[in-house]
C-alpha cells in the first residue's frame, strides 16, 4: 500500500468525497453550458450542496473520533474546499450567465478565495475572524442562481394568476440576472472573503458550524424539490409543478437573503469592535 494511503483517516476520505462531489458539479456545469439545458445547473448546486455536508461531516467525525491534528489532513481539507467553494460555484455562475465581464469575475472570485483558505489555515481564529468564509459565499451565489432560475420556470409552468403576481417582478428579474450585475455581485462576494471590515468574535466562530446544518437541511430540502419536479414531469401535472417551483423560489429567496444577513452581522461586529 502506497505510503500516503496509510496516512490518510476516516476523516480525509470523507473530505475527498467532497472534492468529488465538486468535480461532478462542475461537470454538471459545463453540460449544462454545452447542452443549452439550464436544469444541469440545478444538479450541479445539488452536488455543492453535497460537498457542504461532507465538510460538515468530516469535521464533526475528527471530533467524535479524535482524528484532529494531522497535517495531511489539514492540507486535504483546503484543497477541496478550493475546488468545492470556489472552483465549482465560480464555473457554474460563469456558464449560467456568461459573457461580459464574467469571465474576469469569475477569475477574481476564485482569486479572493484561495486567498481566503491559504489565509484561514495561517490565521489565529481562537478569538473569531475576519472576512466571509468561503462556504458562505458559495451558498450565496447558489441561492442567487436558484432563485432566478425558479423565477423563469413559475413563469413556464404557472396559471395565469400565479404570473400575474410575478410580471411586476420581471424588470427587477431582468436586471438581476443582467451579466454585469452578476459580475459586480461576484467580485463583492469574493472580496468580502478578504474584507477586514467584517470581523466574527469567537461568539460566531463557536456557531459557525450551524450555518453548515442550516445550508444542509436547505440543500435536501432541494433535493427533494427535485425529485418531485420529477414526478410531477412523469405525471404532466403542470399545477404542481408551479407550486414546488414556488416553494424552491421562495426558500432560495430566503437563503439568499440570510447569507447578506450574515455579511451585515460581520460589518456590525466589526463597528462594535474597531477600536479594540
Amino acid at each position: 500500500m502506497p505510503r500516503i494511503l496509510r496516512l490518510i483517516k476516516i476523516k480525509d476520505v470523507v473530505t475527498l468525497f467532497g472534492s468529488f462531489f465538486a468535480i461532478i458539479s462542475i461537470i454538471m456545469s459545463i453540460t449544462g453550458f454545452s447542452s443549452g439545458d439550464e436544469f444541469y445547473y440545478v444538479l450541479a448546486c445539488m452536488f455543492i450542496f453535497f460537498s457542504i455536508t461532507t465538510d460538515t461531516l468530516d469535521g464533526w467525525i475528527a471530533r467524535k473520533f479524535n482524528q484532529g491534528g494531522n497535517d495531511l489532513g489539514v492540507e486535504i481539507d483546503s484543497l477541496s474546499d478550493c475546488i468545492a467553494f470556489v472552483a465549482a460555484p465560480a464555473i457554474l455562475m460563469f456558464c449560467a450567465y456568461g459573457g461580459g465581464f464574467m469571465f474576469i469575475a469569475a477569475g477574481i472570485f476564485t482569486m479572493c478565495g484561495v486567498l481566503r483558505l491559504a489565509w484561514f489555515n495561517i490565521e489565529d481564529t481562537t478569538e473569531g475572524y475576519i472576512g466571509i468564509v468561503t462556504p458562505i459565499t458559495a451558498s450565496t451565489l447558489l441561492a442567487y442562481f436558484l432563485t432566478n432560475y425558479f423565477y423563469d420556470q413559475i413563469l413556464i409552468y404557472g396559471n395565469e394568476q400565479i404570473k400575474q403576481f410575478y410580471l411586476p417582478f420581471h424588470p427587477f428579474h431582468l436586471f438581476l440576472t443582467n451579466q454585469w450585475t452578476v459580475s459586480i455581485i461576484m467580485l463583492l462576494l469574493g472580496l468580502s472573503n478578504l474584507a477586514d471590515f467584517l470581523r466574527y468574535d469567537k461568539r460566531v466562530r463557536k456557531k459557525r458550524g450551524l450555518w453548515k446544518y442550516y445550508i444542509i437541511i436547505a440543500g435536501v430540502s432541494v433535493i427533494i424539490m427535485i425529485i418531485l419536479m420529477n414526478v410531477a414531469a412523469y405525471t404532466y401535472n403542470n399545477t404542481l409543478w408551479a407550486i414546488i417551483y414556488i416553494i424552491v423560489d421562495i426558500w432560495s429567496y430566503c437563503a439568499f437573503y440570510a447569507c447578506l444577513a450574515y455579511i451585515v452581522w460581520g460589518f456590525i461586529t466589526w463597528y462594535r469592535l474597531r477600536d479594540e
